[in-house]
Protein backbone atom coordinates (compact mmCIF):
# COMPACT_ATOMS: atom_id res chain seq x y z
CA UNK A 1 0.00 0.00 0.00
CA UNK A 2 1.18 3.52 -0.78
CA UNK A 3 1.76 5.76 2.22
CA UNK A 4 1.74 9.53 2.68
CA UNK A 5 3.48 11.20 5.59
CA UNK A 6 2.18 14.69 6.30
CA UNK A 7 1.52 17.32 8.95
CA UNK A 8 -2.16 17.92 9.56
CA UNK A 9 -1.34 21.48 10.66
CA UNK A 10 0.54 22.27 7.43
CA UNK A 11 -1.57 24.02 4.81
CA UNK A 12 0.98 23.16 2.11
CA UNK A 13 0.77 19.44 2.95
CA UNK A 14 -3.03 19.56 2.80
CA UNK A 15 -2.93 21.48 -0.50
CA UNK A 16 -0.52 18.99 -2.09
CA UNK A 17 -2.62 16.03 -0.95
CA UNK A 18 -5.69 17.65 -2.53
CA UNK A 19 -3.83 18.59 -5.73
CA UNK A 20 -2.49 15.06 -6.16
CA UNK A 21 -5.95 13.60 -5.62
CA UNK A 22 -4.84 11.32 -2.80
CA UNK A 23 -7.64 8.88 -2.04
CA UNK A 24 -8.38 5.93 0.23
CA UNK A 25 -5.93 3.73 -1.67
CA UNK A 26 -3.18 5.57 0.24
CA UNK A 27 -2.40 5.04 3.89
CA UNK A 28 -1.80 8.38 5.60
CA UNK A 29 0.22 9.17 8.69
CA UNK A 30 0.08 12.53 10.44
CA UNK A 31 3.63 12.82 11.75
CA UNK A 32 2.58 15.51 14.20
CA UNK A 33 0.46 13.05 16.17
CA UNK A 34 2.09 9.78 15.08
CA UNK A 35 5.86 10.32 15.01
CA UNK A 36 8.08 8.66 12.44
CA UNK A 37 10.06 5.70 13.67
CA UNK A 38 13.66 5.02 12.74
CA UNK A 39 12.41 1.94 10.87
CA UNK A 40 10.09 4.10 8.75
CA UNK A 41 12.93 6.48 7.94
CA UNK A 42 15.15 3.54 6.95
CA UNK A 43 12.33 2.19 4.78
CA UNK A 44 11.98 5.54 3.01
CA UNK A 45 15.72 5.69 2.40
CA UNK A 46 15.60 2.23 0.89
CA UNK A 47 12.59 3.02 -1.31
CA UNK A 48 14.10 6.08 -2.89
CA UNK A 49 17.67 4.75 -2.81
CA UNK A 50 19.16 8.04 -1.76
CA UNK A 51 22.20 7.95 0.43
CA UNK A 52 22.64 10.67 3.02
CA UNK A 53 25.50 12.32 1.12
CA UNK A 54 23.42 12.46 -2.07
CA UNK A 55 20.81 14.76 -0.62
CA UNK A 56 23.04 17.85 -0.67
CA UNK A 57 20.18 20.03 0.55
CA UNK A 58 22.61 22.47 2.13
CA UNK A 59 24.23 22.97 -1.27
CA UNK A 60 20.86 23.82 -2.89
CA UNK A 61 20.95 20.57 -4.85
CA UNK A 62 17.20 20.86 -5.27
CA UNK A 63 15.73 24.16 -6.38
CA UNK A 64 12.58 23.83 -4.30
CA UNK A 65 10.39 21.49 -2.28
CA UNK A 66 8.44 20.89 -5.50
CA UNK A 67 11.62 19.47 -7.06
CA UNK A 68 12.05 17.14 -4.07
CA UNK A 69 8.43 15.99 -4.32
CA UNK A 70 8.71 15.45 -8.08
CA UNK A 71 11.94 13.46 -7.70
CA UNK A 72 10.45 11.28 -4.95
CA UNK A 73 7.25 10.64 -6.90
CA UNK A 74 9.25 9.77 -10.01
CA UNK A 75 11.49 7.38 -8.04
CA UNK A 76 8.48 5.69 -6.41
CA UNK A 77 6.83 5.26 -9.82
CA UNK A 78 10.03 3.72 -11.18
CA UNK A 79 10.11 1.28 -8.26
CA UNK A 80 6.47 0.32 -8.91
CA UNK A 81 7.18 -0.14 -12.62
CA UNK A 82 10.18 -2.32 -11.83
CA UNK A 83 12.64 0.17 -13.29
CA UNK A 84 15.78 0.37 -11.20
CA UNK A 85 19.01 2.06 -12.22
CA UNK A 86 21.07 0.28 -9.53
Amino acid sequence: MKKIYYLSTCSTCIRIIKELGINKSFETQDIKTNKLTSEQIDEMKEIISIKKQDLRLNEHYFESMDDIRDRLLMRLQEKEDGIDDD
